[in-house]
């Protein structure tokens, strides 16, 4: 992906010399960012079924500063059963300089970039994973969960944070949830185009979705 005249970004699989074979846990793909008259960064990366294309770049000017942040969003595959999508989202200053890297990010998609609360300018990220929802009148079950993250500036530079004004949420997987999802992944079926992106912000807007317990 050329990310502008002086920065290319390349996922690529790591081939080791002859006669090697990988350690345990050793990844077999790499993300490679070069940077015009700058060191080589190198992050190490999970992909399924040869899909290298399917990552994103946005620019997203978190904080409200005038400088937007970089937040790298890499598929990394697609599991059994219900099909949910995994992610790996990197987020860089404007510098490329890595702030955070967060694992196993679930059913990723644009609208987990949402607008700060009132009275706070700049974007949160939601970061969204499928968790077990016990309830004391049900069978327990399985909730897609946010969590909000909000930068922050210190002295030692920038982290995410939690952010302050704004609580965890889920919505139980119900049937009719599961049914909402399992139509938003079938759109490109007759266009024979594959979506790996999901929509959680649709799916979270819902009655049913509730403060998730701390």
């Amino acid at each position: 992906m050329s990310a502008g005249a002086d920065l290319t970004i390349w996922r690529c699989q790591v081939v080791l010399p002859e006669g090697q074979e990988f350690a345990e846990g050793q990844s077999e793909f790499a993300f490679l960012i070069q940077h015009k008259d700058k060191p080589l960064q190198e992050y190490s990366d999970e992909l399924m079924a040869g899909a290298y294309h399917n990552f994103e770049l946005v620019k997203v000017d978190l904080d409200n500063d005038g400088q937007r942040e970089n937040i790298l969003a890499a598929w990394n595959g697609q599991g059994n059963g219900l099909g949910v999508h995994n992610w790996a989202i990197y987020v860089f200053d404007a510098q490329w300089s890595l702030i955070q890297r967060f694992n196993g990010v679930d059913d990723w998609g644009d609208s987990n970039l949402v607008a700060a609360p009132a009275g706070r300018r700049g974007c949160d990220i939601a970061i969204t994973s499928y968790v077990e929802d016990k309830s004391p009148v049900r069978d327990n079950g399985l909730a897609l969960r946010a969590q909000f993250y909000s930068l922050s500036a210190h002295t030692n530079g920038l982290s995410l944070i939690s952010a302050p004004e704004r609580n965890a949420v889920q919505r139980r997987l119900t049937n009719s949830f599961m049914h909402q999802r399992t139509a938003w992944f079938s759109n490109g079926e007759d266009t024979n185009v594959w979506q790996w992106r999901g929509n959680v912000a649709a799916w979270l807007n819902h009655p049913s979705t509730v403060r998730a317990p701390k």
